[in-house]
């Protein structure tokens, strides 16, 4: 967000903090999975939350952009880890489906 709000003065740092990101939300994704198969994993965070707020984030970006008359651009970082956020949930949500039919 302050990438999107300083007109990309922190586009660096955000490619950078991007990756870190993704692979944290990897990282734990793959971690709770696991422990999900092997032992009863509870989450103790709403995942539909965690998704709820990223797509308001990215309704902010899309809304504001077009009206900012180019001051505001939506990161390409933004727009990747957004969709990664939603393939993550996904597949945790389908992983967990399944878990809970066997």
């Amino acid at each position: 967000m302050l990438d999107f709000f300083s007109s990309h003065e922190f586009d660096i740092a955000s490619s950078a903090i991007s990756i870190i990101y993704m692979a944290i939300l990897g990282i734990y994704t793959s971690e709770k999975e696991y422990e999900r198969w092997k032992n009863r994993f509870t989450s103790q965070f709403a995942g539909e939350g965690f998704v709820i707020a990223w797509t308001i984030i990215m309704a902010i970006f899309v809304i504001m952009a077009p009206f900012s008359d180019g001051l505001y651009k939506i990161p390409e970082e933004s727009a990747v880890m957004y969709t990664v956020v939603i393939g993550v949930f996904a597949v945790s949500n389908h992983s967990k489906r399944i878990h809970n039919r066997k």
